[in-house]
Protein backbone atom coordinates (compact mmCIF):
# COMPACT_ATOMS: atom_id res chain seq x y z
CA UNK A 1 0.00 0.00 0.00
CA UNK A 2 1.36 3.24 -1.28
CA UNK A 3 0.47 6.48 0.50
CA UNK A 4 1.11 10.00 -1.28
CA UNK A 5 0.38 13.32 -0.24
CA UNK A 6 2.24 16.73 -0.37
CA UNK A 7 3.47 18.98 2.78
CA UNK A 8 5.07 21.99 2.59
CA UNK A 9 5.92 21.52 -0.83
CA UNK A 10 7.74 18.33 -0.21
CA UNK A 11 6.51 15.36 -1.91
CA UNK A 12 6.20 12.38 0.54
CA UNK A 13 5.56 8.43 -0.02
CA UNK A 14 4.62 6.15 2.35
CA UNK A 15 4.86 2.48 1.93
CA UNK A 16 2.64 0.19 4.19
CA UNK A 17 1.33 -2.73 4.76
CA UNK A 18 -3.35 -2.64 4.76
CA UNK A 19 -4.57 -4.98 7.35
CA UNK A 20 -8.34 -6.12 5.71
CA UNK A 21 -9.70 -8.08 8.11
CA UNK A 22 -12.27 -9.52 6.09
CA UNK A 23 -9.45 -11.16 3.24
CA UNK A 24 -8.78 -14.90 4.22
CA UNK A 25 -5.55 -14.75 2.62
CA UNK A 26 -2.89 -15.19 5.23
CA UNK A 27 0.12 -13.28 4.63
CA UNK A 28 3.62 -14.52 5.75
CA UNK A 29 5.45 -11.58 8.02
CA UNK A 30 8.83 -11.65 7.17
CA UNK A 31 9.69 -9.99 10.71
CA UNK A 32 8.20 -12.99 12.75
CA UNK A 33 11.47 -14.76 13.58
CA UNK A 34 12.80 -11.27 14.17
CA UNK A 35 14.57 -11.10 18.10
CA UNK A 36 12.04 -7.92 18.53
CA UNK A 37 9.08 -9.22 17.30
CA UNK A 38 5.60 -9.12 19.18
CA UNK A 39 2.23 -9.22 17.54
CA UNK A 40 1.45 -5.23 18.70
CA UNK A 41 4.21 -4.88 17.05
CA UNK A 42 2.69 -5.82 13.46
CA UNK A 43 0.66 -2.43 13.41
CA UNK A 44 3.64 -0.83 13.01
CA UNK A 45 3.20 -1.60 9.12
CA UNK A 46 -0.14 0.11 8.25
CA UNK A 47 -1.62 3.94 8.28
CA UNK A 48 -4.19 4.16 10.74
CA UNK A 49 -6.50 6.68 10.79
CA UNK A 50 -5.46 8.29 14.12
CA UNK A 51 -2.11 8.70 11.95
CA UNK A 52 -3.67 11.13 9.46
CA UNK A 53 -5.56 13.02 12.30
CA UNK A 54 -2.60 13.96 13.92
CA UNK A 55 -1.02 14.97 10.52
CA UNK A 56 -3.82 16.95 9.85
CA UNK A 57 -5.21 18.37 13.11
CA UNK A 58 -1.71 18.75 14.94
CA UNK A 59 1.27 19.10 12.49
CA UNK A 60 -0.76 20.99 9.70
CA UNK A 61 -3.05 22.94 12.13
CA UNK A 62 -2.07 23.02 15.97
CA UNK A 63 1.74 22.59 15.81
CA UNK A 64 2.32 24.23 11.87
CA UNK A 65 4.22 27.36 13.17
CA UNK A 66 6.13 25.66 16.08
CA UNK A 67 7.86 22.98 14.11
CA UNK A 68 10.53 25.12 12.77
CA UNK A 69 13.98 23.78 14.43
CA UNK A 70 12.05 21.53 17.12
CA UNK A 71 13.69 18.24 18.51
CA UNK A 72 10.65 15.96 17.92
CA UNK A 73 10.10 12.50 19.02
CA UNK A 74 7.75 10.31 17.66
CA UNK A 75 6.53 7.14 19.78
CA UNK A 76 5.78 3.49 18.67
CA UNK A 77 6.05 5.22 15.18
CA UNK A 78 4.78 2.86 12.90
CA UNK A 79 5.79 3.84 8.93
CA UNK A 80 7.21 6.89 10.09
CA UNK A 81 3.94 9.24 8.60
CA UNK A 82 3.41 11.65 11.10
CA UNK A 83 7.44 12.11 11.50
CA UNK A 84 8.18 12.34 7.88
CA UNK A 85 5.84 14.95 7.98
CA UNK A 86 6.84 17.10 10.83
CA UNK A 87 9.83 17.19 8.91
CA UNK A 88 8.77 18.61 5.93
CA UNK A 89 7.29 21.39 8.31
CA UNK A 90 10.88 21.70 9.83
CA UNK A 91 11.18 19.81 12.71
CA UNK A 92 14.39 17.35 13.68
CA UNK A 93 12.47 14.39 13.92
CA UNK A 94 14.00 11.45 16.18
CA UNK A 95 11.53 8.39 15.14
CA UNK A 96 11.03 5.11 17.57
CA UNK A 97 9.80 1.86 17.62
CA UNK A 98 10.50 -1.63 17.76
CA UNK A 99 13.85 -2.86 15.83
CA UNK A 100 12.03 -4.95 13.87
CA UNK A 101 9.82 -1.83 12.84
CA UNK A 102 12.71 0.60 12.60
CA UNK A 103 14.32 -1.82 9.71
CA UNK A 104 11.27 -2.79 8.21
CA UNK A 105 9.35 0.12 7.92
CA UNK A 106 10.99 3.13 9.28
CA UNK A 107 14.05 3.16 8.06
CA UNK A 108 12.98 1.83 4.12
CA UNK A 109 10.36 5.09 4.29
CA UNK A 110 13.09 7.83 5.50
CA UNK A 111 15.60 6.47 3.23
CA UNK A 112 12.83 6.61 0.43
CA UNK A 113 11.53 9.96 1.00
CA UNK A 114 15.31 11.80 1.52
CA UNK A 115 15.70 15.05 -0.57
CA UNK A 116 17.48 14.68 -3.35
CA UNK A 117 21.39 15.78 -3.39
CA UNK A 118 20.87 15.25 0.69
CA UNK A 119 23.79 13.75 3.02
CA UNK A 120 23.33 11.72 5.77
CA UNK A 121 25.88 14.71 8.09
CA UNK A 122 23.79 17.31 8.64
CA UNK A 123 26.41 20.45 9.89
CA UNK A 124 24.59 23.34 8.93
CA UNK A 125 24.49 25.97 11.37
CA UNK A 126 21.00 25.97 11.03
CA UNK A 127 20.61 22.09 11.78
CA UNK A 128 22.36 22.22 14.94
CA UNK A 129 19.44 20.21 16.70
CA UNK A 130 18.88 17.33 14.48
CA UNK A 131 19.29 14.32 15.60
CA UNK A 132 22.54 12.00 14.84
CA UNK A 133 22.72 10.33 11.87
CA UNK A 134 19.96 12.11 10.42
CA UNK A 135 18.61 12.73 6.67
CA UNK A 136 16.60 15.52 5.18
CA UNK A 137 13.45 15.46 4.40
CA UNK A 138 11.61 18.61 3.65
CA UNK A 139 12.87 21.11 5.22
CA UNK A 140 14.10 19.37 8.53
CA UNK A 141 15.48 16.38 9.13
CA UNK A 142 14.56 12.54 10.34
CA UNK A 143 16.74 10.05 12.63
CA UNK A 144 15.75 6.56 13.85
CA UNK A 145 15.94 4.19 16.89
CA UNK A 146 14.35 1.08 18.12
CA UNK A 147 12.98 2.06 21.57
CA UNK A 148 11.25 -0.63 23.67
CA UNK A 149 8.86 0.52 25.85
CA UNK A 150 9.09 -2.90 28.31
CA UNK A 151 12.95 -1.99 29.04
CA UNK A 152 14.53 1.34 30.50
CA UNK A 153 14.98 4.23 28.26
CA UNK A 154 18.26 4.59 29.89
CA UNK A 155 19.20 1.16 29.11
CA UNK A 156 18.50 2.04 25.01
CA UNK A 157 20.57 5.12 24.74
CA UNK A 158 23.34 5.04 22.29
CA UNK A 159 23.63 7.81 19.96
CA UNK A 160 20.29 9.88 20.69
CA UNK A 161 18.94 10.42 23.51
CA UNK A 162 15.00 10.67 23.15
CA UNK A 163 14.66 12.62 26.37
CA UNK A 164 16.48 15.52 25.25
CA UNK A 165 13.37 16.65 23.34
CA UNK A 166 11.44 19.70 22.71
CA UNK A 167 7.74 17.71 21.91
CA UNK A 168 6.70 14.09 21.97
CA UNK A 169 4.05 12.62 19.14
CA UNK A 170 2.27 9.10 19.53
CA UNK A 171 -0.58 8.31 16.88
CA UNK A 172 -3.03 5.16 17.65
CA UNK A 173 0.57 3.59 19.32
CA UNK A 174 -1.56 1.77 22.12
CA UNK A 175 -4.75 -0.59 21.20
CA UNK A 176 -3.76 -3.46 23.61
CA UNK A 177 -4.79 -3.33 27.50
CA UNK A 178 -0.88 -4.60 28.00
CA UNK A 179 0.79 -1.85 26.46
CA UNK A 180 -1.15 1.12 28.46
CA UNK A 181 0.84 0.90 31.31
CA UNK A 182 4.49 0.44 29.62
CA UNK A 183 4.09 3.43 26.88
CA UNK A 184 3.11 5.54 29.82
CA UNK A 185 5.90 4.75 31.26
CA UNK A 186 8.25 6.00 28.35
CA UNK A 187 6.03 9.02 28.02
CA UNK A 188 6.44 10.42 31.74
CA UNK A 189 10.34 9.12 31.30
CA UNK A 190 10.84 11.58 28.31
CA UNK A 191 8.54 13.93 29.44
CA UNK A 192 10.56 14.67 32.68
CA UNK A 193 13.53 15.41 30.37
CA UNK A 194 15.60 18.33 30.68
CA UNK A 195 12.60 20.66 28.43
CA UNK A 196 9.94 18.98 29.99
CA UNK A 197 8.21 18.31 26.52
CA UNK A 198 4.60 18.30 25.92
CA UNK A 199 3.14 15.09 24.60
CA UNK A 200 0.53 15.40 21.23
CA UNK A 201 -1.47 11.92 21.18
CA UNK A 202 -4.51 10.65 18.93
CA UNK A 203 -5.63 7.30 20.39
CA UNK A 204 -8.66 5.39 18.70
CA UNK A 205 -11.14 3.65 21.20
CA UNK A 206 -11.37 -0.25 20.60
CA UNK A 207 -12.73 -1.25 24.00
CA UNK A 208 -16.01 -2.88 24.27
CA UNK A 209 -17.95 -4.40 27.28
CA UNK A 210 -17.14 -7.99 26.34
CA UNK A 211 -13.61 -8.01 25.53
CA UNK A 212 -10.68 -7.06 27.82
CA UNK A 213 -7.74 -7.31 25.29
CA UNK A 214 -8.55 -3.43 23.93
CA UNK A 215 -7.40 -0.53 25.63
CA UNK A 216 -9.99 1.71 26.36
CA UNK A 217 -9.64 5.80 26.57
CA UNK A 218 -10.82 5.53 30.72
CA UNK A 219 -8.16 3.48 31.23
CA UNK A 220 -5.19 5.18 29.27
CA UNK A 221 -5.93 8.43 30.77
CA UNK A 222 -6.41 7.27 34.14
CA UNK A 223 -3.16 5.86 34.21
CA UNK A 224 -1.27 9.28 32.88
CA UNK A 225 -3.32 10.69 36.12
CA UNK A 226 -1.81 8.15 38.58
CA UNK A 227 1.46 9.12 36.99
CA UNK A 228 1.36 12.71 37.59
CA UNK A 229 0.20 14.26 34.33
CA UNK A 230 -2.31 16.71 32.92
CA UNK A 231 -4.91 15.13 30.32
CA UNK A 232 -6.65 17.41 28.22
CA UNK A 233 -8.89 16.59 25.56
CA UNK A 234 -8.05 18.76 22.79
CA UNK A 235 -10.69 17.31 20.04
CA UNK A 236 -12.66 14.73 19.17
CA UNK A 237 -12.89 13.50 15.70
CA UNK A 238 -15.75 10.75 14.00
CA UNK A 239 -13.54 8.73 11.16
CA UNK A 240 -14.60 7.86 8.24
CA UNK A 241 -13.73 4.34 8.76
CA UNK A 242 -16.45 2.84 11.75
CA UNK A 243 -15.24 -0.70 11.62
CA UNK A 244 -12.37 -0.54 13.26
CA UNK A 245 -12.96 1.63 16.31
CA UNK A 246 -14.61 4.76 17.77
CA UNK A 247 -14.01 7.98 17.60
CA UNK A 248 -10.31 9.58 17.59
CA UNK A 249 -9.46 11.39 20.36
CA UNK A 250 -6.51 14.24 20.47
CA UNK A 251 -4.92 14.73 23.76
CA UNK A 252 -2.44 16.94 24.94
CA UNK A 253 -0.38 15.68 28.08
CA UNK A 254 1.70 17.12 30.62
CA UNK A 255 3.51 16.72 33.97
CA UNK A 256 1.05 18.45 36.13
CA UNK A 257 3.99 20.41 37.70
CA UNK A 258 4.92 21.71 34.74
Amino acid sequence: MLCTTRVNGKDLTIKGRELNPEDDDVEVDINFFEQSYSPAGLTGFTIWEASWVMVRNVLQDRLKDKLQGARVVELGAGTAFSSLVASALGANVLVTDLEAVVMGSILPNIIYNENENSTTDINTPTSSSAWQGSRRVGEGSVSAMSLDWMTDVALQVIDNDPRDADLILAADTVWLCELIEPFVTTCVTLMKGPKNPPLYMTFRDRSTDKSTVFAGSDELFECFRRNNCEVNVLDKIDPEDKRKGGLVTLCLIKLASS
